[in-house]
């Protein structure tokens, strides 16, 4: 997963790799763009889902895509400084790596 800014209030999620559930084992290929509001506070992203671009490469059905990683339209991640180009971004059951550019 990486994660780009668009500006002060868009975001693009890019999913790529393997998607395994207990519908089948899909590949994953697709950016989701996302309005988001920051809370420095908490260093907390509030996203909000606003379109997706799937590729032709992507297998993983809508339905088992957003149970399997989404859960709803609208969710929290937590954002931590991991190192001066990356950030420890983190959801209710998974923390992840994002690469930030610089």
């Amino acid at each position: 997963m990486s994660l780009t800014t668009l500006g002060n209030k868009r975001l693009a999620l890019e999913f790529s790799g393997q998607l395994l559930t207990e519908q089948g084992h899909f590949t994953l290929s697709r950016t989701l763009i996302m309005d988001y509001l920051y809370h420095p506070e908490n260093h907390i992203l509030e996203l909000n889902y606003a379109s997706s671009h799937v590729r032709d490469i992507d297998t993983a059905p809508e339905d088992v895509f957003f149970h399997a990683i989404l859960q709803s339209h609208l969710f929290i991640l937590k954002l931590s400084q991991f190192s001066d180009n990356a950030l420890l971004v983190s959801d209710s059951s998974t923390p992840l790596y994002v690469c930030i550019a610089q």
